[in-house]
């Protein structure tokens, strides 16, 4: 994941250092990391071949950075707000995770997902084991991320979710998913991302048996 700032001329910073904002998150007194490195590109994001390394400096609880003569904080990074993302998911053929994750981590609070859930057989939930015959039954399971092993600002490596549903919780679990391949599924339509609010209106609609495939594009 790459993280995003835009600077006043309308050009943009971008970084591969999400790492810090857990840092930050922790209040660590200072950064391990002493530099910070990344690229600039132009006003319609394409990558000008001009790259900066600067010092990680931290003013009272925040990280910050120079560069280009801009001083810039690392927790205000580019991202869009549920309804724009679920609109642009709704609309594009693909989105790339650097504009997915860093939306999530932003909108952590209110995010829920609908995914499509493989249904086990059986379940032994006090070994956390469940086991599947050879046909394959998904589910449409309405949950919501959990940052009980990954908190948010780990997010750009991985993401649990347990289903928002108390039944639901007993028969599917809690499950972790690598980032990229989670936005490779949203993309893909596996996993449709709502807002916490809309969580009633798809309870219902979407508990059935479906196919891999949830949700089309456009």
């Amino acid at each position: 994941m790459r993280l995003s700032y835009k600077l006043k001329n309308g050009c943009h910073i971008k970084i591969f250092d999400y790492d810090i904002l857990e840092e930050q998150a922790e209040n660590h007194e200072k950064s391990w990391k002493k530099t910070v490195s990344g690229y600039l590109t132009d006003t319609n994001d394409e990558d000008m071949e001009i790259d900066f390394s600067s010092p990680v400096l931290k003013e009272a609880d925040r990280f910050y950075f120079m560069s280009f003569g801009h001083k810039i904080y690392f927790d205000e990074y580019e991202y869009l707000s549920l309804e724009e993302l679920i609109k642009k998911l709704e609309t594009e053929e693909y989105v790339s995770s650097d504009v997915i994750l860093p939306s999530l981590i932003k909108n952590a609070d209110n995010v829920a997902f609908i995914e499509s859930r493989r249904v086990p057989d059986m379940v032994w939930n006090d070994l956390g084991i469940r086991s599947y015959s050879g046909k394959d039954e998904y589910m449409g399971i309405v949950c919501q991320p959990t940052e009980e092993y990954y908190k948010r600002y780990n997010w750009a490596y991985k993401i649990q979710t347990i289903p928002v549903d108390e039944e639901e919780k007993q028969i599917f679990g809690k499950e972790s998913y690598y980032s990229d391949d989670y936005c490779r599924w949203i993309n893909l339509g596996y996993v449709k991302i709502l807002s916490r609010d809309d969580i009633k209106k798809y309870a219902v609609s979407e508990k059935k048996i479906v196919t891999r495939k949830l949700f089309k594009k456009g």
